[in-house]
């Protein structure tokens, strides 16, 4: 609104402190932009819906693709449908804020880049390299959590030992950060990493963090989304269950039937790359929320569905072949 104000890039609750800590700047320019375009004719609010609710189609066309090409169309139609169902796509679909549309479009950034490039090394040239790094700084600038697939479109490269590439993709990167990181540094003296650098930025303490703050907070993030963020995720009656003990036990058991999918049956696939760096960046990032995880609820339903096949394989002879075959 700031923006299309011409009031410049600031957080309307409060104008006087420069939000360049807590807010990425891509989002509001997107918003502003279909705010000025469509102002005229809905309201402010619907043409932000309207966004968000393109970008959840555009979602879940991506992940239904993404899942064809591994499971097949019935098995993808199953879980495609279960991660529409699920309450945080639903919820971020018609809530104005940047998840959804950055979900769809590291989805379909990381979707289109391993199209295009071969695990032998074979790609478009340095191109599609500058291309790729140039929309990942983009989509980096819409939501910092977003910095994971950068990182994993990195780790991809080196893998198949494409270390100029890899090279010219981190410098396409940090080009588009740069103007960003300088404002930052003229707007507070800081640098992008300072909330990560802070011993509990949720509440703006001050004072850096030490190894033993950051072993905390690891700690508290990995078992907040273990124990619960997980489990209500994929299965939001565990919410209101009366006992706690049961609802965290649950939840740890879907947690470990994923993390066993993604790590043994997508180990050499970059949709298990993506998993690991999104988990790594989860229990280091300086707070946790349930949105966080909106680009990995396909991951999760995945590998759910290929660790449970891989069960009924093993030991369960008992079913159908038809079933098996699903």
């Amino acid at each position: 609104r700031s923006l299309v104000q011409g009031e410049g890039f600031q957080v309307a609750s409060h104008p006087d402190h420069p939000p360049a800590l807590t807010s990425d700047p891509g989002y509001p320019v997107i918003l502003g932009v279909s705010i000025w375009l469509l102002g005229a004719i809905f309201e402010a609010t619907q043409g932000a819906l309207i966004l968000n609710l393109l970008a959840a189609a555009g979602f879940l066309w991506v992940v239904w693709s993404l899942f064809v090409a591994r499971i097949g169309r019935r098995g993808a139609a199953y879980l495609t449908v279960l991660v529409a169902l699920t309450p945080m796509v639903g919820k971020q679909s018609v809530q104005i804020s940047p998840e959804m549309l950055s979900a769809f479009l590291a989805m379909a950034l990381l979707s289109n880049f391993h199209q295009n490039i071969s695990e032998d090394g074979r790609s478009d040239g340095p191109w599609q390299i500058c291309r790729t790094g140039f929309l990942s700084g983009l989509l980096i600038l819409c939501n910092l959590f977003m910095v994971a697939v950068a990182v994993s479109i990195g780790i991809s490269l080196v893998r198949i030992s494409k270390y100029r590439q890899a090279a010219w993709f981190g410098l396409c990167v940090f080009l588009v950060l740069l103007p960003w990181c300088f404002w930052i540094s003229i707007q507070e003296g800081e640098s992008i990493l300072t909330p990560f650098l802070l011993k509990n930025p949720d509440i703006g303490l001050l004072g850096r963090a030490d190894t033993l703050d950051f072993v905390i907070r690891m700690t508290r993030n990995c078992w907040r989304y273990l124990s619960e963020l997980i489990g209500i995720g994929m299965l939001p009656a565990l919410a209101p269950m009366e006992s706690m003990a049961i609802s965290n036990l649950v939840s740890l058991s879907l947690a470990a039937l994923v993390f066993f999918g993604v790590s043994t049956r997508m180990g050499n696939d970059w949709l298990g790359t993506y998993g690991m760096v999104v988990g790594f960046a989860l229990m280091v990032w300086p707070w946790s929320a349930p949105e966080m995880l909106l680009t990995a609820i396909p991951l999760m339903w995945l590998g759910l569905y290929l660790t449970t096949r891989e069960f009924v394989r093993r030991w369960g002879t008992w079913i159908s072949p038809a079933t098996l075959r699903m």
